[in-house]
């Protein structure tokens, strides 16, 4: 075959004919990439393959040109609040700036459901309701009024519409939600719940722990024989408070203040310098110290108007400790006189001491110390005649350190009833101003209110939905209680304690 010489299209196949097996594979070859690539651009373009975005809600005005083309309609966004006064949907007019002329028909803006709806319709620049419009937003297109109502606005929602105008599209997003007061009040209804629950608790609480404690303390009597029962007969003279102290006190002091009592009387009694003659406070007294622990009567720690009670023992350590202080000072009294006694007289006035030691051997006892006292002095009192008169009067020191010592017991009056008589009940613990504490957790209980209000409502824009109320209840509720319940702890206390 010649080659072509005029009118040819040069070889494209480099010597590889469609026709011979080579050329085939070439050709089919460059067919598989050519429909790999378009299937890879249509992947890539297709809408319906593509991965598709969420819409972006602009929340500050833009401004964008399609392209080039000069004929293209200008795009602008704006975000559009509002406060709507509770109690339903309400309508409002808005007047934007734009490019070229306002819509023809009226557009709808919808929520992310598509069941709220608000509906945007287009009135004349003549219309009262433009002309009352105060607040302009500005798209920056333009400078073309275009007077909008929107009807619908219902507060908690979040709505979106596209208007399309001559020259302008606009992208509207409208956000409404309560007003301040709603909120405020359903804030402070949740304040004034938990101020009740406080109250209430401050009010009932304590009492009820009282009883309750009170019951577990008369349950146990420590180890004190009718305490249960002193309490059970004290009800009607004392408060829950004051017996509850009261039996604290006789379990966690009272009882060891008696067992002391009994270990200072034995130590009194083995003392050498202890000048008790065989009698029966002695007797008593060595009774009184081998009593067991474990005996111990309610009777000695209270008595049934709720004072402290003078238990045996101590009476017993008063009584001896009396008795010998009172001999000892008689025997000072003695020597000082005897020493001023002419020789002549001395044997008298020794007879007059030994009857003043004999004077306690089996009659002195815890009711007739008064005696006792009262022959001491009569003893002193004869010894003191047998003094000459010129001589000066012996140790008067002396003498008056009997008379202290046994002034404090007069005749006709015990000892017991001379204790008593000085007994004070005092009642320790710190005053606590309740009214105080309270009034400044009010005070905190509102600041925490009102920050939770803050957090909740003002950044939130489409406030209004009922989630938006309980949540607000909830953390008003929570952020007050957690006040309140310091508070609480703070003026919820137990019985004071009772020291006697």
């Amino acid at each position: 075959m010649e080659p072509c010489r005029t009118g040819c299209l040069p070889d494209m196949t480099n010597g590889r004919s469609s026709r011979t097996p080579a050329g085939a594979v070439t050709l089919a070859s460059w067919a598989c990439a050519a429909v790999l690539a378009g299937w890879a651009c249509a992947m890539l373009w297709y809408p319906q393959l593509a991965p598709t975005r969420p819409p972006t809600i602009t929340t500050i005005s833009a401004i964008s040109q399609t392209g080039t083309n000069s004929a293209a309609p200008l795009t602008a966004a704006l975000t559009i609040g509002y406060t709507v006064p509770w109690g339903g949907s309400t309508t409002r007019t808005l007047v934007v700036l734009a490019a070229g002329r306002p819509p023809s028909r009226t557009a709808l803006a919808t929520d992310a459901t598509g069941t709220k709806v608000v509906t945007i319709t287009v009135l004349t620049q003549t219309d009262p309701a433009c002309a009352a419009v105060t607040t302009i937003a500005q798209t920056g297109l333009g400078t073309d009024r275009w007077c909008l109502q929107l009807s619908g606005i219902t507060p908690g929602q979040h709505y979106q519409g596209v208007l399309t105008g001559a020259s302008t599209t606009l992208t509207l997003t409208l956000t409404a939600r309560d007003g301040w007061p709603l909120p405020t009040l359903t804030a402070l209804a949740a304040l004034l719940v938990t101020i009740g629950l406080l109250w209430l608790a401050t009010h009932f609480l304590p009492d009820l722990l009282t009883r309750r404690e009170l019951a577990a303390a008369t349950a146990d009597d420590g180890g004190i024989a009718g305490l249960p029962a002193w309490a059970t007969s004290a009800a009607g003279r004392l408060s829950d408070t004051d017996i509850l102290a009261r039996l604290r006190w006789a379990k966690r002091y009272g009882k060891a203040q008696v067992l002391g009592a009994r270990s200072q009387l034995g130590l009194l009694l083995d003392d050498p310098l202890t000048l008790l003659p065989s009698c029966p406070l002695r007797a008593a007294a060595e009774a009184e110290r081998l009593r067991p622990g474990a005996d111990v009567s309610a009777g000695e720690l209270l008595t049934p108007a709720g004072t402290r009670a003078v238990s045996i023992a101590e009476q017993l350590l008063q009584l001896v400790e009396e008795a010998t202080g009172a001999r000892i000072a008689f025997d000072q009294i003695c020597a000082a006189l005897l020493a001023d006694i002419p020789d002549a007289l001395h044997a008298a006035g020794e007879a007059l001491r030994g009857q003043g030691h004999a004077l306690g051997t089996g009659f002195l006892s815890p009711f007739t110390m008064d005696v006792y006292l009262a022959g001491l002095r009569d003893m002193l009192t004869q010894l003191h005649l047998l003094v000459p008169a010129p001589a000066q009067p012996p140790s008067l020191q002396a003498m008056a350190a009997f008379a202290l010592r046994t002034s404090t017991i007069s005749p006709g009056t015990s000892v017991s009833a001379t204790r008593v008589a000085g007994l004070s009940v005092t009642v320790a613990g710190t005053a606590v101003a309740v009214g105080a504490i309270l009034a400044v957790a009010v005070v905190l209980m509102l600041i925490a209110v009102g920050s939770v209000l803050a957090v909740q409502y003002f950044p939130n824009q489409t406030f209004g939905s009922s989630t938006d109320y309980f949540q607000l209840v909830m953390s008003a509720f929570g952020t007050s209680s957690a006040v309140g319940l310091l508070a609480l702890l703070l003026t919820l206390r137990g019985p004071q304690a009772w020291y006697a």
